[in-house]
């Protein structure tokens, strides 16, 4: 029998034809009225590099922790997911993550990962250990100070699911999911944790994957 592991799509789904008043407020940073996102544009990828080799190898649930767009009910037509959480638009980007994490229940992995998001590889290419919390890479710019890491994906054993959470919620606080290795670190055993990449790196610099995601000025 398969192994169950629940796929978290998180963050907004698209941006496109949507005013900025429409746009949650998480996304308005003051350089930039908003951001451009597409799901369809990372779908392709995010079907070749993750949902088939997933489905080959586990019994795959997916959970969609998201918000409103003109787009939603396309994409749950493509996708077929588990559970489909709504969020307001107001909500801290973080909350979002809590709440898909949340809506999981009955599997044995956790992958958290963005909608934005683009893998360089397929799935299996991946260095991940199923016993361990996987964490993408050390940020190069922020490991020594705050041990900062990505956020483009995570995965960890279901039995860390809570402790995750409590870890994000600690780090809405900090007003970075980046600080989410030093949270699970307060409150989990650290021999536990491990990178998918030992490179220093970022978003945009980095074996594993990168986002489209564009600044609309």
């Amino acid at each position: 029998m398969k192994k169950k592991i629940a796929l978290l799509l998180k963050g907004i789904n698209s941006t496109v034809n949507l005013h900025n008043s429409e746009i949650p407020l998480n996304l308005g940073e003051n350089e930039y009225k908003k951001l451009d996102v597409d799901f369809f544009r990372c779908y392709s990828n995010m079907k070749k590099n993750l949902i088939d080799p997933l489905g080959d190898q586990f019994d795959l649930k997916i959970y969609l922790s998201t918000y409103k767009s003109d787009s939603l009910n396309k994409i749950n037509s493509i996708l077929n997911p588990e559970k489909v959480i709504l969020n307001n638009l107001d909500n801290h980007p973080l909350q979002t993550f809590i709440n898909g994490l949340e809506a999981i229940v009955d599997v044995d992995y956790v992958i958290p990962y963005r909608f934005d998001a683009l893998l360089h590889k397929n799935y299996n290419e991946l260095d991940i250990d199923y016993s361990f919390v996987n964490f993408p890479w050390r940020e190069a710019n922020h490991w020594k100070t705050i041990r900062g890491v990505g956020d483009l994906i995570f995965l960890y054993p279901f039995l860390f699911n809570q402790k995750f959470i409590i870890s994000l919620k600690s780090c809405i606080k900090k007003e970075s999911v980046h600080r989410i290795y030093d949270e699970m670190k307060n409150i989990s055993d650290v021999s536990k944790f491990r990178f998918i990449t030992n490179e220093m790196c970022n978003i945009f610099n980095n074996p594993i994957g990168t986002i489209d995601r564009v600044k609309v000025l």
